[in-house]
């Protein structure tokens, strides 16, 4: 038969040798309350920002790019890739991110009159494309944004 013992002064239960830890019924509390308020209010966020999903994944490939390019261009010149200069890639992944969630949240209010958040997502994809062909610049050691304009006055347009 096995004996339990609980003390005042603990939450512990021992059983013959083995000793658990009782669930504090705050946490079971909260985690309720939580699942039951907050969870669907989450959902409701993620739900109303579902349209985002593909712009977000869209720049996050430009900078997962504009990165990789810039860090083979470090290398190629013989610069020190530290992580002063890799962590600035987090605050402005969050700005992109900020910039394309705010121009959904006002495209959305003017009731899609204006397609505000292709407009942004184009002017943060431009950024980072223009980036990357410097990045691919300097690797390739030429010129390719003289080079594209070059191909674009030939063709008549003005840049």
């Amino acid at each position: 038969m096995m004996k339990l013992h609980f003390s005042e002064d603990s939450d512990l239960i021992s059983t013959k040798n083995k000793t658990k830890k009782m669930i504090n019924p705050n946490i079971v509390m909260f985690k309720n309350w939580f699942i039951n308020h907050i969870d669907p209010i989450i959902i409701g966020i993620l739900s109303f920002l579902l349209p985002v999903k593909g712009m977000v994944f869209a720049v996050g490939f430009l900078i997962f790019a504009d990165t990789f390019t810039g860090m083979y261009a470090a290398a190629k010149r013989k610069e020190k890739i530290t992580s002063t200069r890799m962590s600035d890639i987090i605050p402005k992944s969050i700005g992109y991110l900020i910039f394309i969630i705010a121009a959904f949240v006002m495209q959305y209010i003017t009731g899609d009159t204006i397609p505000l958040m292709s407009i942004a997502s184009g002017i943060v994809g431009s950024i980072e494309f223009y980036s990357i062909v410097e990045n691919v610049s300097s690797i390739t050691k030429t010129d390719l944004v003289a080079r594209i304009k070059e191909v674009f006055k030939r063709k008549n347009i003005d840049i």
